[in-house]
């Protein structure tokens, strides 16, 4: 385990903790969309750091496929490296950035803010009008507006809370700032509704003001820190703030992420010790963890009403709910970790699960109502955690992304599907469909440690993954390719987008253009001696496509180029796979990729 940052308040901000999901819920689609996902395609790896801890806490997407990162940094550290550059350096122990690529993996901008402290990003959100929603912590004064102008926040007393507003393009928007004058609070996730209003959970100690403006609603925490979930306007504006934990100072209580549903019901996940009222108002709904930190799931109405809440965990360790999703068919999903014996459906007819390691994985899933539904589990000789949880409304179906050690069986069913870290930790990623059924695993890593943190999909399936990592040499393709990468040192941040598909002959089809207007393909297929069929289309403006019929070798690569092409985007795809023997392996559209020759 990474050790906590030595503070008072170690136990809010942590050196490298299993962070939330990134809730993505992507509407579209259309036909079978499972059979459309039937396997993943190596897309890119992007890795950064320095000698110091830098790690990725969260990703976010936007339809169109630009994604943004979010995390930590500490020193002297380029963000662009091997090509111009884009250095940054902490202004104090950690600071803020927030970074863009495009759906290709190029490398666009990086925005950093901090001060001479601590500071966090956490949490990462995209908006419907492509904006970006950053929250996390921060301590001292600290300059959030990375332009040529300020925006200048001193934090109450110790570790405060932030939410800031970035453009698509990198600019400025705005920033709002929560805390206590001595308490040390932090949020961990954000997300926002069908009304564009915003939704933050953390948590924080002693007593805070959750009203960013003029206003006053302040919560004292029952003891340590306490759970809270708050709404704010689209532009910042305070709506309403809950907050609940449990009565010990033994453990801490923290909300770990927050999803909303289309009622725009809130719903959050995480941890409590001891005994928790969880409903804020007038009325009382009293859960006990069993032994160590439980897990919960609580929902809110758009106004605050508190809905309901259920509670599970064990004994023998530490049980903690890190991700929620929804999907558009009244379910509510929440991944993360327990150990020894749990009751998933504790207060229902029960559900009992044995952790067969240290501690496993879980994903279980409730209706809107909190009616028990189902819960899976992934376990083995060592440990797992589920960090990070995606909803494909595309293909119905849910990826899950954690850390594992040792040997693991990730089929939740009677199947067996074991894999073995190279490593202290390997990364996975576990696709599942909306009903529970395993649809497969794929896992990267090398020596060293690998921790996923944030998983999120765009509109046309492709997975994007982002964490931390420390190693001499870490594989990022989980196919029979490589893409090796070592860190600088401590902890590197890294980003990987691999690609949907109904081809498992496919692994890679990689796009490059040109100074000259050319485009350059790499194909990986495990066709040796065959070929494929490869069709650009232009759709901005739209033209008549190109072909190109690309011979694969004994190493299973191939390569293309096509010339002279007129500027705008082109849609390429892999529309037919021969093996060396003539046969038709795959008919179907794989290997899509979109590209901008300028």
């Amino acid at each position: 385990m990474l050790r906590p940052l030595t503070d008072r308040n170690a136990l809010l901000i942590v050196h490298y903790t299993l962070h939330a999901a990134s809730l993505v819920g992507l509407g579209g689609g259309g036909g079978s969309a499972i059979g459309q996902c039937s396997t993943t395609e190596f897309g890119w790896a992007a890795t950064v750091g320095d000698t110091h801890f830098d790690g990725a806490n969260a990703v976010a997407v936007t339809p169109a496929g630009a994604t943004f990162v979010t995390g930590t940094f500490t020193g002297d550290v380029d963000f662009n490296p091997g090509n111009k550059g884009d250095r940054h350096n902490s202004k104090g122990e950690n600071d803020i950035f927030l970074s863009r690529y495009t759906p290709l993996g190029d490398y666009q901008w990086t925005v950093s803010m901090g001060g001479s402290s601590f500071d966090y990003g956490f949490g990462a959100h995209v908006t419907v009008a492509a904006d970006v929603l950053i929250t996390g912590s921060f301590r001292e004064r600290v300059d959030f507006d990375a332009t040529r102008t300020k925006d200048r926040r001193k934090s109450a007393g110790g570790a405060d809370i932030f939410l800031t507003l970035i453009h698509g393009d990198g600019s400025y928007g705005w920033t709002r700032t929560i805390g206590g004058p001595s308490s040390p609070d932090s949020a961990r996730a954000v997300t926002t509704d069908g009304t564009g209003d915003i939704i933050l959970t953390g948590a924080f100690c002693d007593t805070v003001d959750f009203d960013p403006g003029k206003g006053v609603d302040r919560h004292t925490a029952v003891a340590g820190s306490d759970i809270f979930v708050t709404k704010l306007s689209s532009h910042g504006n305070f709506r309403w703030a809950r907050a609940f934990g449990g009565d010990s100072l033994v453990g801490g209580d923290y909300g770990w992420a927050v999803a909303t549903d289309g009622n725009d019901n809130s719903l959050a996940t995480g941890q409590f010790y001891g005994r928790a009222d969880f409903d804020p108002g007038p009325g009382e709904d009293i859960h006990h963890s069993m032994g160590e930190d439980d897990a919960f799931i609580t929902s809110f109405g758009p106004g605050g009403e508190y809905r309901w809440t259920h509670t599970f965990g064990g004994t023998e360790g530490n049980d903690t709910g890190k991700a929620v999703v929804t999907d558009g068919e009244g379910n509510v999903y929440v991944a993360g970790s327990f150990a020894g014996t749990v009751d998933f459906d504790r207060r229902g007819a029960g559900d009992v699960r044995v952790a067969r390691g240290a501690s496993d994985a879980f994903l279980t899933c409730r209706t809107l109502d909190g009616s028990y539904r189902w819960t899976r589990t992934l376990g083995g000789d060592g440990t797992v955690g589920a960090s990070g949880l995606a909803y494909n409304a595309c293909s119905e179906s849910l990826v899950l992304v954690g850390a594992f050690a040792d040997t693991v069986d990730f089929d939740p069913g009677s199947g067996i599907d074991q894999r073995t870290a190279r490593g202290q930790r390997d990364g996975f990623l576990t696709r599942l469909s909306a009903d529970g059924v395993y649809l497969g695993t794929v896992t990267f890593g090398g020596d060293g440690d690998h921790v996923p943190q944030s998983v999120a999909v765009d509109a046309e399936s492709s997975i994007l993954v982002a964490g931390g990592f420390q190693s001499s040499g870490a594989d990022f393709d989980p196919t029979t390719g490589e893409d090796i990468h070592a860190s600088n040192g401590g902890y590197d941040l890294f980003v990987l987008k691999l690609y949907c598909g109904p081809c498992e002959s496919v692994e890679r089809h990689a796009l490059t253009v040109t100074r000259k207007n050319a485009l350059i393909g790499e194909v990986r297929a495990l066709v040796p001696g065959g070929r494929v069929t490869v069709v650009c289309t232009p759709t901005d403006p739209p033209g008549e496509p190109v072909e190109a019929r690309v011979s694969i070798d004994g190493e299973n690569m191939g390569s293309y180029k096509l010339k002279k092409l007129k500027k705008g985007e082109y849609a390429c795809a892999i529309t037919e796979v021969r093996d060396a023997d003539g046969k038709v392996v795959c008919d179907e559209p794989a290997g899509k990729r979109t590209v901008t020759v300028k």
